[in-house]
């Protein structure tokens, strides 16, 4: 595995691409970008729709356990289902005002958890 750091931001080669470390302890949380291009959907017969292509850049997260990527959507089943956390802990959660679908609450999430267990 070869880690690089660039400026304030950390980012790991993996066998499947380059992803940016987001939070480092027992589990990695990783995000990875990804750009496709998207082909022009001109149509000349009504004058509409693009005539060039365009790039759409794509962010997934992952959680990385014991060397195994765990492919994760920003939302509380998925999370739950990748570090199995348990109603009590889900009440500390609300309780602290955390959401699930931004990175820095995921990223509080993931300390308060593992610093519970």
């Amino acid at each position: 595995m070869i880690q690089l750091l660039l400026k304030t931001k950390d980012f790991v080669f993996l066998p499947s691409g380059f992803y940016e470390v987001l939070y480092e302890s027992q589990i990695r949380f990783l995000k990875k970008y990804s750009a496709s291009l998207l082909a022009p959907d001109y149509q000349p017969a009504l004058d509409t729709g693009s005539k060039n292509g365009r790039w759409k850049m794509e962010t997934t997260f992952y959680l990385m356990k014991n060397e195994e990527l765990i492919k994760i959507k920003l939302n509380k089943n998925s999370l739950k289902k990748a570090i199995g956390f348990d109603k009590s802990f889900e009440a500390e959660v609300s309780k602290k005002g955390f959401g699930y679908s931004k990175e820095d609450d995921v990223i509080k999430i993931l300390k308060l958890f593992w610093g519970m267990s």
